[in-house]
C-alpha cells in the first residue's frame, strides 16, 4: 500500500516523509497563529491565513509536478 502511493506520486520515501513532515509543522505554526490570534484579535492578523494559502500552494505544486503540468 505505501509504496503504491509512493509509484503513483513517483517520489522516494524520504522527499514524501520531509514533504509531509513540512506540510505538518506548517499546519501546526497556522494552528498556532489562529489560536493566538482568537484571544488577541490586533495581534497575527493574517499569519494563519497566509500561512494556509502557502500551504496549499506548495501542495498544488507537488501535485503539478506529479503529473507534469505546469501552473
Amino acid at each position: 500500500m505505501m509504496i503504491k502511493h509512493l509509484q503513483e506520486n513517483n517520489i522516494s520515501y524520504t522527499t514524501h516523509m520531509k514533504r509531509s513532515i513540512a506540510f505538518s509543522l506548517n499546519s501546526f505554526a497556522a494552528s498556532m497563529y489562529f489560536f493566538i490570534h482568537a484571544f488577541f484579535p490586533f495581534i497575527l492578523e493574517h499569519h494563519g491565513s497566509c500561512m494556509i494559502k502557502k500551504i496549499s500552494e506548495d501542495i498544488k505544486k507537488c501535485n503539478n509536478e506529479k503529473s507534469g503540468e505546469d501552473q
